[in-house]
């Protein structure tokens, strides 16, 4: 281990963060158990008061560091301006404060610029999981052969990229998301290819992703459950199966190194959709009351629903998540009596299906459950503590019931008009 006052390390690592708290520790843990231990960690909040810098201070280790922006950017490129401009050293990683490296991850970067001296852009193999649990096939990224695969489309997500930061000057900035029509991580290694930066790749996959930008109210109400279940994986030596099943899964599906067209442009349109899944754009909520009913809405939700079908009335689908997170804009100072209209294909109808919120079962009931053509109709009523300053969440949990990569309407469940009063 490094100690402060020792020469400068060989690689400086990013994390930039906002809003993550306590939950950001799976994240440090992963760059505290690599491999190669000479390295200096710089985590940076924007604008972040959620308590990150007690984690990083509960460390004790002199490797991290942790730095607060004083005004929010609202995305990673303030904070990655930061770590470039105080890195110390010739080599700079980024990782989300979500995501996990497995314990090679700076070793395989090194040796992958040691082996070619012109790189100064380099890529590892990310798994990028399109549920919460990995259910469906993730996409893979960060396999290429040539600087001139590496495109806006067929790109690697920060958590797997790596660039030689010794000349400040030549580098590229991370722009704010509102100045680019792109993505912002995207924007920025397009821009270091255009510079002149050799990109190349350590051809092994090292980087565990879970995009927030699909995982509904992943901001608004964030978890760890999935990052702690990868570490004792790599604690207990499963990991390198584990990443073998999912590439080849990823293959299979024909989503290794899959091209992203669909927001490859979108610009501000995909800003305002990202925080609307994320959970940052949020209908305010109502007190709860005889009269407080809220009809279900249509913005993006990520994966957890799919957009609300007109010709099948006032009910939104479940997407291919097991576990879609519902948000309950309701408020009240204590316990309220919540409903929420559900519908089901008829042939599972709605046995099986639990409740969970906040890691914790919530009992509930089905009252007035009946048969309406294809579908079973009823309404799940629970009693749920709620605050006096913003919604709720819960957990549906819907039992297995075979492959997920179907039409979510025979799986899954359907919610609609969901009312609140003081119980």
């Amino acid at each position: 281990m490094r100690a402060a006052h020792d020469a400068p390390p060989r690689v400086t690592v990013a994390i930039a963060t906002w809003g993550r708290g306590p939950l950001i520790l799976p994240t440090l843990q992963s760059v505290q158990r690599q491999e190669m231990g000479d390295f200096e960690c710089l985590v940076v909040g924007d604008c972040d008061d959620s308590g990150a810098c007690r984690v990083v201070r509960k460390l004790g280790d002199p490797r991290f560091r942790f730095v607060n922006l004083a005004r929010r950017w609202a995305t990673q490129s303030g904070p990655n301006n930061r770590a470039i401009r105080l890195a110390a050293a010739p080599i700079l990683a980024y990782l989300g404060h979500d995501d996990i490296w497995l314990p090679n991850h700076l070793s395989a970067h090194l040796a992958a610029y040691e082996r070619d001296p012109s790189l100064g852009l380099v890529a590892s193999g990310v798994v990028t999981f399109r549920d919460p649990y990995g259910v469906r096939a993730p996409r893979v990224f960060g396999h290429y052969d040539r600087t001139d695969q590496y495109t806006p489309t067929t790109f690697t997500p920060p958590s797997g990229l790596s660039h030689r930061v010794d000349d400040k000057e030549r580098l590229p900035r991370w722009r704010r998301r509102e100045k680019t029509p792109t993505p912002v991580d995207r924007d920025f290694t397009q821009r270091m290819i255009e510079t002149g930066y050799v990109a190349g790749s350590t051809g092994e996959t090292t980087v565990l992703k879970w995009l927030s930008t699909i995982f509904y109210l992943s901001y608004f109400e964030p978890t760890a459950e999935a990052q702690i279940e990868a570490l004792e994986d790599i604690a207990a030596g499963r990991i390198a199966a584990n990443v073998a099943r999912w590439v080849d899964a990823a293959k299979a599906a024909d989503l290794f190194m899959a091209p992203l067209t669909e927001i490859a442009t979108l610009g501000t349109q995909h800003n305002e959709m990202r925080d609307q899944v994320r959970g940052l754009i949020m209908a305010p909520p109502i007190p709860a009351g005889d009269d407080a009913m809220v009809p279900i809405s249509d913005e993006p939700r990520g994966q957890d629903w799919a957009h609300i079908n007109p010709k099948e009335g006032p009910y939104r689908w479940s997407g291919f998540t097991r576990r879609p997170r519902l948000y309950l804009p309701f408020t009240h100072d204590g316990p309220a009596r919540v409903e929420v209209d559900v519908r089901a294909f008829h042939t599972w109808g709605l046995d099986g299906i639990a409740l969970a919120h906040r890691g914790a079962p919530l009992p509930h009931e089905v009252v007035e459950a009946d048969r309406a053509g294809r579908w079973v109709q009823g309404t799940i009523a629970f009693t749920l503590p709620l605050s006096t300053e913003r919604g709720s969440v819960i957990t549906i949990v819907l039992p297995p019931r075979g492959e997920t990569d179907v039409p979510q309407r025979v799986h899954g469940i359907a919610v609609g008009e969901m009312r609140a009063r003081p119980a």
